[in-house]
């Protein structure tokens, strides 16, 4: 899935490579914090994830307007 949104997304320029490497580093924790070893996440990588992920959705929302996808 990361490989296919910056064939279409990162590749073309629709999106800054900031995002890929966000989404990347998102994707990574979830599979650490989620699927490996019972331990929490701190509070410094969950701040920072969460900052993350409003980026990545405000820049989607912004993108899905100028389409005339969202209003």
């Amino acid at each position: 899935m990361l490989s296919l949104f910056d064939r279409e997304f990162i590749k073309t320029g629709i999106f800054p490579r900031e995002l890929s490497k966000s989404l990347r580093v998102a994707s990574d924790r979830c599979q650490t914090y989620d699927y490996g070893e019972l331990v929490a996440m701190d509070d410094m990588k969950s701040q920072e994830t969460l900052k993350d992920a409003d980026t990545f959705v405000a820049t989607v929302e912004k993108y899905l307007r100028s389409l005339g996808y969202l209003q």
